[in-house]
Formats: C-alpha cells, structure tokens, sequence
C-alpha cells in the first residue's frame, strides 16, 4: 500500500484533518469496495472501515483509556450501590417484621408460650391455682401410688 498524506494544524495534539492518498493492494480490502460503483461511496465506505479499524486496534490494546474504565466503575459502583441500598432496606424490613418489640414474630410467639397469658402459663394454671393445690384427677376413688383412697400422693408424706 503506497499513502502520501498532508496534515492540517494540530488541536490538542490531534490534526484538524488529513488528506491521504492510498493505494490500496490488500485482497480483502479491495474485495470490500468493490462492491461499490462510484468513487464517493468507496471513499466514504473506505473512511468508515478506516474508522472501524481504527476503534478495533484501541479496543485489542493492552492499554486503556483511563476515562473509561473510570466511567465503567462509576457506573459499577452506582449500580452496587443500589443493590446494597435494596438489600439493605430489604433486611431491616424482616427484622422489624420477627423482632419489632411490641409486634414482632418473635415477641409474639414468646408472649403466647410463656407470657402472661401464654399456653404455659395456663397450663400450670389448670394444675395449681393460686388458693392451693387441685389434683389433677377428678375423682375421690383414685387409688395412690401409697395405696390410700382419695388423696394425692403427697398428702402420705406429712
């Protein structure tokens, strides 16, 4: 491939534009435009494979513009952010929910086994009351592990 080129003042380091001369030798590249007729949209579709080479040989180099990596983790970390924020908010909503102290799960289930009114409570209630002892046998022809009629066992002790 012969070029000749000619370059116009330089912005920030890069020219303002370039005029380049090519001969074009490369199979695949003449196969490409060929397959157009007239001059201006070969050089238009030449320009835009020159562009698409041009992005392919940045994309495959092992160094990378640091603004984009920046933009990409910026972006990453906003988008964690978020997740951590929903997790989060997602949590505090299920401990509420089993051990908020008057309406919790938890709370609730302990007051209904052992508190006041619990099950618990009511079942040592059933079988002691507080004016004394009731037997927890209904009937005074119950015989005793002590072989007396009508009282509980621990009546034999005293």
């Amino acid at each position: 491939m012969n070029t000749t080129a000619t370059t116009q003042p330089a912005i920030n380091g890069v020219p303002h534009a370039m005029n380049l001369a090519l001969v074009v030798t490369d199979q695949a590249v003449l196969a490409y435009l060929s397959k157009f007729d007239d001059e201006e949209t070969k050089c238009e579709k030449a320009l835009e494979a020159l562009k698409v080479g041009v992005i392919a040989i940045q994309s495959a180099s092992p160094t990378l513009d640091t603004s984009v990596v920046q933009a990409h983790f910026a972006k990453m970390e906003a988008s964690m952010r978020e997740y951590v924020t929903a997790f989060q908010d997602s949590i505090k909503g299920d401990l509420k929910k089993y051990f908020e102290s008057e309406n919790g799960v938890v709370p609730r289930t302990f007051d209904d086994i052992i508190g006041d009114s619990g099950s618990l409570s009511r079942t040592f209630h059933a079988f002691v009351d507080p004016g004394g002892i009731t037997p927890p046998y209904p009937d005074s022809d119950h015989v005793t592990h002590a072989g007396s009629r009508g009282r509980p066992p621990w009546a034999t002790l005293a």
